[in-house]
């Protein structure tokens, strides 16, 4: 049985240090799509970019802050009570987890209406599980990744001051572990509204957790990366160098569950927070992730799994280390590779989904001119096959982010519709009819 929790969670004067320092068993991340590495024997996390990549990442419109389990040897530091606070909201994330989707929505929900003018958050999700803590957010312009570790740092630190306040007495304390059980512990009234972390978002105690946390968060930003690293999280392969690869086991595979309800969360329909919080690019990166997780466990996709599946199943499997990295890596090449591909091109797409559209709206009203002329249905129908034709490899182009001459697109539409009147008009009548 859950015990009730203390009503202090144990460190929250970390305003007194000066100068916070990073905690052993933590390492800072800042990267991009330029510096965003393979998956090979585990080796996904990096403390610095390889050599030869970007130092300064471009700005990008999709990033990932991540915050990972301290060690237990890591004690009073604001990584420390970040996790606690996660655990106590969004629960702990073992093999008994019990799933709070409205608190996870209510969260995505807070976070995204803290949009700012330098990072204006669209989309936002949040994942937490026994590992670690993730913010997905998804924004209306491209922000730089320190832009995005500040935003993400500066809102931890002020729902973590204000659940302090909260829970400031044994008896406030108690009630709240009373409300929680009697809900299933789904109690997203301790996720705190925009308009309450304002109240403290001038403390400096707050101002030191932010900054503090700042050193220990991780930013993936730009679609390969993000994308890369939830696929990776969803089928076990992301962050494990000491653990060989087991897909097979309960306890790996229970993150599919994590994935699954956070998704019904952040896109459910309930207007209760305002909207679901996540959007088309960030549920496709979660829809792509499953599919890769489905993927590596399926014996059809991945013929690896007999081989490791003969020496066992869950947490008491001693497959060889030359076995399990050989089945992850034949999973990063067949399964994870492409749909993160794939995802990846969607996402772009999706980037310059108006460019496209924009260029499809002028070539529309230039085709008005035949469907108010007088052509026949015969003539009009090969006219829009020969257009749809013709705008094709403009809208990929622009779909990939390549830059191209409309003007030039657009005078072949015109002399398209000028040749289809002028044939119309030398035609028979008796044709037409």
């Amino acid at each position: 049985m859950t015990q009730p929790p203390s009503s202090r969670m144990g460190s929250w004067t970390t305003s007194k240090l000066t100068e916070p320092e990073l905690p052993d068993g933590l390492e800072s991340f800042n990267g991009s799509d330029q510096c965003a590495t393979p998956f090979r024997s585990h080796a996904w996390r990096r403390a610095a970019p390889p050599e030869g990549a970007t130092a300064t990442p471009e700005a990008t419109d999709l990033h990932v802050v991540s915050l990972r389990k301290p060690r237990d040897s890591v004690r009073a530091c604001p990584a420390r009570s970040c996790w606690t606070w996660k655990e106590r909201v969004l629960g702990d994330g073992h093999d008994f987890f019990i799933p709070r989707p409205r608190t996870a929505r209510r969260l995505s929900s807070v976070i995204r209406s803290t949009s700012s003018p330098e990072v204006p958050v669209e989309e936002a999700a949040v994942l937490g599980n026994c590992k670690r803590f993730d913010v997905y957010l998804a924004l209306g312009a491209p922000a730089a990744p320190e832009s995005v570790c500040r935003h993400v740092a500066d809102v931890a630190a002020q729902q973590m001051a204000c659940f302090s306040l909260q829970q400031g007495s044994w008896l406030e304390g108690m009630k709240t572990w009373l409300f929680q059980a009697t809900s299933g512990f789904d109690f997203p009234e301790l996720v705190s509204s925009h308009s309450r972390l304002g109240t403290v978002a001038g403390s400096k105690g707050v101002q030191s957790d932010a900054k503090a946390l700042r050193k220990v968060l991780e930013v993936r930003s730009g679609p390969q990366a993000v994308a890369s690293y939830c696929a990776a999280v969803a089928a076990g392969l992301e962050g494990r160098p000491k653990d060989a690869f087991n897909p097979c086991s309960a306890r790996d595979a229970h993150i599919m569950l994590q994935l699954k309800r956070t998704l019904e969360a952040v896109t459910s329909t309930d207007d209760a927070f305002g909207g679901p919080p996540c959007g088309k690019r960030l549920g496709l990166v979660f829809r792509i992730a499953l599919e890769v997780g489905k993927g590596v466990r399926n014996p059809q996709r991945l013929p690896q799994l007999d081989q490791l599946q003969a020496y066992g199943e869950g947490r008491l499997a001693r497959a060889p280390r030359a076995a399990a990295a050989a089945a992850a890596e034949a999973a990063e090449r067949t399964i994870l590779e492409p749909a993160v591909a794939k995802c990846a091109g969607k996402l772009r797409g999706f980037r310059h989904a108006g460019r496209v559209r924009a260029l499809r709206a002028q070539a529309a009203k230039l085709f008005q001119q035949l469907e108010l002329g007088s052509t026949t249905a015969v003539e009009l129908q090969t006219a829009r096959r020969r257009l749809n034709r013709l705008l094709h490899a403009p809208s990929l182009a622009l779909k990939d982010g390549a830059e191209i001459d409309q003007e030039a697109v657009l005078a072949d539409v015109q002399s398209l519709v000028s040749t289809t009147l002028q044939t119309s008009t030398s035609s028979p009548t008796e044709d037409k009819r």
